[in-house]
């Protein structure tokens, strides 16, 4: 395969608009992204962040790194690994959960999860560029003071070499009820707190038993477009 970049996103974005006969509105509405961004794109007026280019790549059905201009096959379907000629920056594929995580009320997703994926620069994840990294996009205010609604997140699973810390941000599941919300273990108390960040007072803190067996820790939030400490 050519990693070589042949094209850039806003001729990218003007071929596919043509071949599928859609206009910058039914993009919009498609993916989720206000259409003024979506002309600021096409027009050159800045460039789009990697989670944009995604949910457009989805929209469009279409690589990710075809539509950043990348010398590789339009079908969204094939896996590909991209390097960024002059910057030494490598995309890989990583799995990408369809259903979005909630930082607001729980949300319940099949446990039979069946995975799509995402390419990600390894810059964007730094030292956590590796496979035990998942994403998802999450919904709902409960994490807005740090996590905003609609944030595409990348997940470190847990694992027995990963230490989960009081005060990491952590996406859990109760009975697959997936939640974005940060982790505390009080170990005094036999209880552990998964407590939001919001600027929305109806949220308040979830504790469960240490005992309780149905809750499961999926893994840590490292990033949301930048890597967290």
């Amino acid at each position: 395969m050519n990693n070589d970049k042949i094209s850039s996103l806003p001729k990218r974005l003007k071929e596919i608009l043509e071949l599928k006969k859609i206009n910058q509105k039914e993009l919009s509405e498609l993916s989720g992204i206000r259409a003024s961004s979506i002309s600021d794109w096409i027009n050159n007026k800045y460039e789009a962040k990697q989670d944009k280019i995604y949910m457009l790549s989805k929209a469009l059905d279409v690589s990710p790194a075809w539509l950043m201009g990348f010398d590789v096959d339009i079908d969204n379907h094939k896996k590909n690994e991209v390097t960024f000629v002059g910057r030494a920056n490598v995309m890989k594929t990583y799995r990408y959960i369809d259903d979005k995580a909630s930082a607001g009320q729980h949300l319940t997703i099949d446990g039979k999860q069946n995975y799509s994926s995402l390419s990600v620069p390894d810059s964007m994840l730094g030292k956590y560029a590796n496979e035990d990294v998942l994403f998802m996009h999450i919904i709902g205010d409960s994490m807005d003071k740090i996590i905003p609604d609609g944030s595409l997140i990348g997940i470190l699973e847990f694992n027995s070499n990963l230490d989960i810390k009081n005060g990491d941000i952590v996406v859990f599941n109760n009975n697959y009820n997936y939640s974005v919300k940060r982790y505390y273990k009080d170990e005094a108390k036999n209880r552990i707190i998964f407590r939001p960040e919001s600027t929305n007072p109806v949220y308040t803190d979830i504790i469960y038993d240490l005992e309780y067996e149905n809750v499961n820790i999926i893994g840590k939030v490292i990033m949301y477009n930048v890597t967290l400490s």
